[in-house]
């Protein structure tokens, strides 16, 4: 048993569930060069097709929002650019070409290889920041033998890429991304593999993210604590709120 300090208010847990975007990295740093790229991609993918670009009729369909020369400022936290996986942002992009004249099948090629093409371009960015205090937060962890594991609607692949570029990997008994179960986020499935991988149970459990789709997760898996983090204004389905891991804190040794 751990005795996790939020607020100031104390939690008893035996392991954490961290989501990963957003919550464990800057969501706009990594995210945001993946989309920039993938729309650039696709806006000359269909100009070869004779295909006119409107740029908003793609963005407000997954939730991004852009600077009037492009690049993303920001993103809908409700949206399914923030909370769906990468099948579903896929099939939403797949959609609107099959609207604009072209048949599925080639819709879905154009999007898969534009996705493609943008996550090599990511790789060579390594554009990866971690949130305030997060570093602090997982050596504070690794210090009391907290056992802990990443819930990520994310291939499970690419997420454990992208903890290896913020060199945080090894603080995660188990990397769970949407490919690891038959039913993604808010589903509990996701969290509920995590805390059996872990050796824990739910209910001695918190689990971290920033969308209301986490907090669902983890309130239907029976977790003892959702905490939604940088979150301004709440976040449905949150026992807490913080702004970043500097809210969080474990009682001295000898104390809990």
């Amino acid at each position: 048993m751990t005795m996790l300090l939020v607020n100031g208010r104390a939690y008893e847990i035996d392991g954490i569930l961290f989501d990963k975007d957003g919550t464990l990295l800057d969501f706009l740093g990594l995210w945001g060069a993946w989309a920039d790229c993938l729309y650039e991609r696709l806006r000359a993918g269909l100009a070869a097709l004779g295909i006119e670009w409107r740029m908003n009729e793609w963005t407000e369909l997954l939730g991004t929002f852009h600077a009037a020369d492009g690049p993303m400022i920001g993103y809908d936290r409700k949206g399914p650019f923030a909370m769906g996986s990468i099948d579903d942002v896929t099939a939403i992009l797949a959609g609107k070409a099959y609207r604009c004249g072209l048949p599925w099948n080639e819709a879905l090629e154009l999007v898969r290889s534009c996705r493609i093409q943008a996550a090599a371009e990511l790789d060579r960015m390594r554009p990866a920041r971690a949130l305030p205090g997060l570093h602090r937060f997982l050596e504070q962890c690794a210090q009391r033998g907290l056992p802990l594991a990443v819930v990520t609607a994310d291939d499970t692949k690419e997420a454990r890429k992208h903890l290896h570029w913020l060199g945080i990997d090894h603080h995660f008994a188990d990397i769970i991304g949407n490919d690891r179960v038959s039913r993604g986020k808010p589903d509990p499935e996701m969290a509920r593999l995590a805390c059996a991988s872990l050796g824990i149970e739910p209910s001695r459990t918190a689990l971290i993210g920033d969308t209301a789709g986490d907090m669902q997760m983890g309130k239907a898996a029976g977790v003892r604590l959702t905490i939604g983090i940088g979150a301004p204004g709440g976040l449905p389905g949150a026992d807490e709120v913080v702004s970043d891991y500097d809210a969080l804190a474990f009682p001295p040794h000898g104390e809990a």
